[in-house]
């Protein structure tokens, strides 16, 4: 996988042409200590086969917004993306910023999720996020669990999400959860 360029696609009328930023790329490409290369559980077809899907969904949400940010979120495959979009005179630029790796979980309700890091654990969410709220919190703790410890409340923030979570033994509880910004969710396959 190479940065710049990779395709283009015209969806009524406007035509989308898709770029991978340096970061998008290393996160496909690359091993480092808290994150798995992505190119480990998901092909270069699969990534681009779920941009295309998604665009769809990010005509209708771009409306007469000359710009945006938004992730895209697997559920088949679990996963996101993150993307910026902004109109051009050539029709609209879609920027893929990052991903996460891919996480193993396990949906038990709506609510209860197990993830399976190493060891095994159980999150808990309290009120009703979107999916793609969900996976970006999975993905978080996924990345984080073991400097969260036992018995303590924390207020995690970062570029996508803000969230206060609370872990006891080898159960996390998500009770308030936000992006930190205005963004589009989009839910593909």
């Amino acid at each position: 996988m190479n940065p710049g360029f990779q395709f283009e696609e015209t969806i009524d009328g406007t035509l989308y042409r898709i770029f991978y930023k340096q970061h998008f790329v290393d996160r496909y490409e690359l091993d480092e200590p808290d994150h798995r290369a992505l190119k480990r559980t998901i092909s270069e077809e699969t990534i681009s086969e779920k941009i295309k899907e998604a665009l769809v969904k990010i005509d209708e949400d771009m409306g007469s917004l000359d710009e945006g940010t938004g992730v895209i979120v697997s559920e088949s495959k679990k996963f996101i993306m993150a993307f910026g979009v902004m109109k051009t005179s050539k029709g609209v630029q879609v920027n893929m910023i990052t991903s996460s790796a891919r996480i193993d979980f396990t949906p038990r309700s709506a609510k209860d999720y197990i993830i399976k890091v190493n060891p095994t654990f159980n999150v808990r969410f309290t009120e009703p996020f979107s999916l793609a709220m969900k996976v970006s919190i999975l993905a978080d703790i996924h990345k984080n669990w073991e400097v969260l410890e036992a018995g303590t409340t924390y207020h995690l923030h970062g570029e996508l999400m803000d969230y206060w979570i609370e872990r006891d033994g080898d159960t996390f509880v998500v009770f308030e959860a936000d992006w930190s910004r205005e963004l589009f969710e989009i839910e593909v396959s």
